[in-house]
């Protein structure tokens, strides 16, 4: 296509019809998605990174890493129509839903820089806050409804997904331990759930390059092994994820996805009163994704009564399901039984493991989860079926 100098980010108007490009050689390139030609070249600057597009397509907005600057493209005739300063090393851009306002990530300090982008506004193309981050920021995305954003950033002390009240403009939750240097960050259509890109796609501590954090209860619900060390995320209307692979072939495709609706553990069952009997664990959710997956393990049963009452069954483990041509599913294990305290009570009964079963040849089949073991005086739990790969 005749794209400029090193393409570090891509962005499609809202029809469909063009595609920028943000490159390093300080251009932004416009292509006609029917023709695929290069129709237009924008000089910006130094070394772009990121690029967004209005949602009525008639604003593109760049950053620009070398001159620490914004530039506002007006699409009708591909002018730059203002430069917004005031960043520090800025590299990733997100418009809100609305496009009223979008987030900057500045990659040479711990903060992220708030623009004003509704043309309607006294305060239009300028910065109106800045949020901190635990470390310096790479991705942003925002929940559909806007009502929340989540900032990627690491540094040596860690590597953190930020969650942000976007009515306030400050974190309200960091989750911790996402992986190893996350940068690309996406939600799901459905808003149930981010995905995280994980660059560093090493053995050690990350072998599980894409992490998935749910979005009811910010926390981390599955990893997955991506074909190759992934920067970028992006997500169609019908849930297929596109995965930028800075050490593979470019792109790669992976649907569906998730099924969002599985995943999770049991929960514990309670202990039972001084005579009352424990409750049953619960079951671990049932898995489905396009790469290496586990059930979600079943929850251990309560302990019976210090008096007299038996002890909860462990909950089954979780069948996992992948759709993915080189994964792994494994079935969650199933949760232990408590144990019978008073005389004479019964031990639980353990949980079954899931079943674990790919969708692809040329995948290998997940052991099945392993059966809890009973509490005290308890029956062993039934071991989970092998996986099966069917074509």
């Amino acid at each position: 296509m005749g794209l400029g100098k090193s393409p570090r980010a891509v962005a499609v108007s809202p029809d469909g019809s063009t595609v920028y490009t943000a490159n390093n050689n300080g251009t932004l390139s416009v292509v006609d998605v029917a023709t695929e030609a290069l129709t237009a070249t924008v000089s910006v600057g130094q070394y772009l990174r990121g690029v967004a597009v209005s949602g009525d397509g008639a604003r593109v907005y760049v950053t620009d890493l070398g001159q620490s600057t914004v530039s506002v493209i007006a699409t009708a005739d591909n002018t730059i129509s203002a430069t917004i300063g005031g960043f520090r090393g800025p590299t990733a851009i997100t418009l809100s839903p609305d496009s009223t306002y979008a987030y900057v990530a500045n990659r040479g300090t711990t903060t992220v820089s708030v623009i004003d982008t509704n043309p309607a506004s006294e305060a239009y193309n300028t910065v109106i806050g800045t949020i901190a981050t635990p470390g310096s920021p790479q991705g942003v995305a925002f929940s559909p409804d806007g009502s929340r954003a989540y900032v990627t950033s690491f540094s040596g002390y860690g590597n953190w997904v930020s969650v942000i009240d976007t009515a306030t403009n400050t974190e309200t939750q960091r989750i911790n331990f996402v992986g190893s240097s996350p940068i690309g960050i996406a939600v799901t259509p459905d808003g149930s759930a981010i995905y995280v890109a994980n660059s560093a796609n090493d053995i050690k501590p990350n072998p599980y390059p894409i992490t998935v954090i749910s979005a009811a209860t910010n926390t981390i619900t599955v990893k997955f092994a991506s074909p190759k060390g992934p920067a970028a995320l992006a997500f169609t209307p019908d849930s297929t994820l596109y995965i930028n692979d800075t050490n593979g072939p470019g792109v790669s495709v992976v649907a569906p996805v998730l099924d969002p609706t599985g995943i999770g553990n049991g929960g514990d069952g309670g202990k039972g009163g001084a005579v009352g009997n424990g409750g049953d664990g619960g079951d671990g959710a049932s898995a489905k994704a396009s790469a290496g997956v586990a059930g979600g393990y079943g929850g251990k049963g309560g302990n019976g009564g210090s008096t007299a009452g038996d002890a909860g069954a462990g909950g089954n483990g979780g069948a996992a399901v992948s759709t993915y041509a080189t994964a792994t599913a494994t079935g969650g294990n199933g949760g232990n039984g408590g144990n019978g305290i008073g005389a004479g009570a019964n031990g639980g009964t353990g949980g079954n493991g899931g079943d674990a079963t790919t969708v692809d040849g040329k995948a290998d089949a997940g052991a099945g989860g392993i059966g809890g073991s009973g509490g005290a005086g308890g029956t062993r739990g039934q071991d989970g079926q092998p996986g099966t790969v069917t074509s």
